[in-house]
């Protein structure tokens, strides 16, 4: 029974981390604080880092470039640690090494 404890546990964070990092649109929140505008208006009225290209210039879609980029790292390291975790719990006597360790 723990064991499907903890595969809810894991699973509720997979969708967290779907729902609430993968919802955060950078270029619409950071266009709404930095320029009171929003990024949708112009050109391909897309929300991504080319259209704030276009539309604010080069520093600003860096930075939506950046922030962006950071939150898949910042999910992939996540995820690396529950799987980690579930090989852990689920498979005690490894026989292979595993990376994260």
């Amino acid at each position: 029974m723990i064991i499907f404890y903890n595969f809810l546990i894991n699973l509720a964070f997979f969708i967290a981390g779907y729902l609430f990092i993968g919802s955060f649109n950078t270029s619409i929140i950071l266009s709404y604080f930095y320029k009171k505008d929003d990024v949708r208006k112009y050109h391909s009225q897309n929300a991504g880092a080319t259209n704030s290209l276009r539309t604010f210039g080069k520093r600003f879609a860096l930075i939506v470039f950046i922030i962006d980029f950071l939150k898949v790292i910042l999910t992939v390291l996540i995820a690396a640690l529950i799987v980690h975790n579930i090989i852990n719990i689920y498979f005690p006597f490894q026989v292979f090494v595993s990376p994260l360790n």
